[in-house]
């Protein structure tokens, strides 16, 4: 007569342990953007007083997802503190990972929002991970949701991997540096 065994409850390992890499990129985006709004709404980096917090908002996003678009003139704006605010949120959160697309009601236009980067053309440096996920909107938009999933979870398994572009190297933990090529074949492998 055999015995049972129980099973064991498997074990919680905190709230940001267990996530899987996309969710940990995610969570930094949202907790950075927070953080920059709390500090772009501080007296101290307005030279007009206090930034809105819609303005505040706007601004740390847009530093942190995306080319540092701004609804104010740094320069006039904000002190030297709110600038260094700025300038920081571009350069923790430029990812470089966020697709575009410009959509109607009959045509689609899907591009990287990471800008074109010439100063490291043809270098196989570049991140082509925007460009890759364009390609899952875009299967999305047609359609073939499993398809643009698929894409999507080999980019997280790429990135958990740890063999990234050198601009994701320094935001990974134990990363090891991969050329552009490289890194799309690893994406490729994950698929």
């Amino acid at each position: 007569m055999g015995m049972k065994r129980k099973k064991r409850a498997p074990r919680r390992r905190g709230w940001l342990l267990g996530s899987s890499a996309t969710q940990v990129i995610c969570i930094s985006f949202v907790l950075l953007i927070a953080l920059g709004t709390l500090l772009l709404t501080l007296p101290i980096s307005s030279r007009s007083g206090r930034l809105g917090v819609v303005d505040a908002m706007f601004t740390a996003t847009s530093a942190t997802c995306v080319t540092g678009l701004v609804v104010r003139d740094t320069w006039t704006q904000f002190t030297p503190f709110g600038q260094a605010v700025v300038l920081l949120l571009i350069q923790v959160g430029g990812l470089g990972l966020a697709p575009g697309v410009n959509m109607s009601d009959s045509l689609a236009f899907y591009e990287a929002t990471h800008g074109t980067a010439p100063t490291i053309a043809g270098q196989d440096k570049a991140n082509p991970g925007s460009v890759i996920l364009c390609g899952a909107l875009m299967l999305e938009q047609m359609g073939v949701p499993a398809a643009a999933e698929r894409i999507r979870n080999a980019m997280s398994k790429a990135i958990a991997g740890r063999a990234v572009t050198v601009d994701l190297a320094a935001q990974v933990e134990g990363a090891r540096v991969v050329g552009c090529q490289e890194f799309g074949e690893i994406i490729g492998a994950c698929l």
